[in-house]
């Protein structure tokens, strides 16, 4: 910031703008030129150390740039390097609204730990996205009701509630909203508040973006990986069983962290969500069929350029071939399936038959009994409703039908 303009340095200038920008609350100047003066709270290691002793590890930086995982207590200045360093140059805002979301996270972590069941990688890009995906509902959903999910959020959000509906029509972004209000959106994210009444297609999104995992999934990768000789393909990487099996534990962290870091290259929050509902699916038919194995690779690697795995493929040209979809390149109505669904028409329906399909070489058991996820868990007898569909959907169980 070297340059001078009638006799004021650039930096000099940034910081009155930025003073009376704060003044009138305009919070997207506030944090453009809180990044281009590279301004830092001092709360960060606190924050960042409140959340690794409770086993999360917390990615910073940019999707697509440049990310960086801190998997142990850091200092201010190697944070606030990963955090101005990763932006792109049209989006330096990013690196400030970062700041703020590890601060959201480590007071929500330490007031409600439960809010992260599920997410062992806080990963602040696509919690930032999650917060946008959420802000898009918003604004499509036209007229707010009261008893919609919109409705019922901003309910939720009760800091500066009247002014957040008047610029529901406005060209609203993250980077518009209040501190306070930053720090609501992300607690109601977290903590999935009347996420029952959002599209099965919204809440894999979501999901996704906030890299939730259901109770005991990486046990049962590991357990999945125990019955695959070839080892599994995730994202274009290779996890094979061996020497896998015997430098690792099932419990410890490092394994799951390994499968956290090999899922972090998708690029699609939705293509990760059904991913992990594939692996349900897959720990689910191996569990109750102990005498099965893949011979082979279990490939769920994405090919051509959208990025379709061949067992997710298998599972989605089914569904094109049942209802008579010519379009085999938009996977949007098979998002837009239910998980939660006891009928044939559901994710969990088409994961089963395209497992068994590769694992009986083409034999496909068009009928099976109906089992949980994991033996605990306890499943209606009838396809939920909206007003019935838990807010924790999505992890209550892993159909196989």
């Amino acid at each position: 910031m070297g340059c001078v303009v009638d006799g004021e340095s650039l930096e000099v200038r940034l910081e009155r703008v930025y003073r009376q920008a704060c003044a009138r609350r305009r919070w997207w100047i506030v944090r453009y030129c809180a990044a281009r003066l590279r301004k830092v709270t001092n709360s960060l290691a606190p924050g960042i150390t409140s959340m690794l002793v409770r086993g999360k590890q917390i990615t910073v930086g940019v999707s697509g740039c440049r990310e960086m995982t801190i998997t142990a207590p850091t200092t201010p200045d190697e944070i606030a390097e990963a955090l101005f360093d990763s932006y792109p140059e049209n989006e330096p805002q990013a690196s400030v609204l970062q700041q703020e979301l590890i601060i959201a996270c480590s007071d929500l972590i330490a007031q409600k730990p439960y809010a992260f069941d599920g997410v062992l990688t806080i990963r602040l890009a696509w919690l930032s996205d999650a917060m946008s995906l959420m802000l898009n509902y918003m604004r499509n959903a036209g007229n707010v009701k009261k008893g919609s999910v919109i409705g019922m959020l901003n309910m939720s959000i009760s800091s500066a509630q009247a002014s957040f509906y008047a610029k529901l029509g406005e060209n609203l972004s993250v980077y518009d909203l209040s501190p306070i209000l930053v720090k609501d959106v992300v607690a109601a994210l977290l903590t999935r508040k009347y996420w029952h009444l959002l599209t099965p297609l919204q809440s894999r999104r979501l999901n996704g973006s906030l890299n939730r995992v259901p109770p005991n999934f990486y046990d049962n990768v590991w357990k999945i990986l125990e019955r695959t000789q070839g080892g599994i393909v995730i994202a274009g990487q290779h996890l094979p069983q061996q020497p896998t099996l015997s430098d690792m534990t099932p419990f410890e962290l490092t394994f799951s962290y390994k499968i956290e870091s090999m899922m972090s290259a998708i690029e699609h929050p939705e293509y990760r969500q059904i991913l992990v509902e594939l692996l349900c699916i897959v720990a689910v038919i191996l569990e109750r069929n102990s005498e099965l194995i893949f011979s082979d690779k279990l490939d769920l690697d994405q090919v051509l350029l959208f990025v379709f795995g061949r067992l997710i493929s298998t599972a989605f040209r089914q569904y094109c071939s049942d209802h008579g979809i010519a379009d085999g390149n938009d996977m949007t109505p098979f998002y837009e399936l239910d998980d939660s669904d006891l009928s044939r028409n559901s994710t969990a329906s088409y994961f089963a038959r395209a497992v068994i399909d590769s694992l009986l070489n083409g034999i496909c058991l068009s009928k099976r009994k109906i089992t949980t996820f994991m033996p605990s868990d306890s499943l209606s007898s009838a396809p939920a409703s909206n007003s019935e569909r838990s807010d924790n959907q999505g992890y209550n169980g892993c159909l196989v039908s």
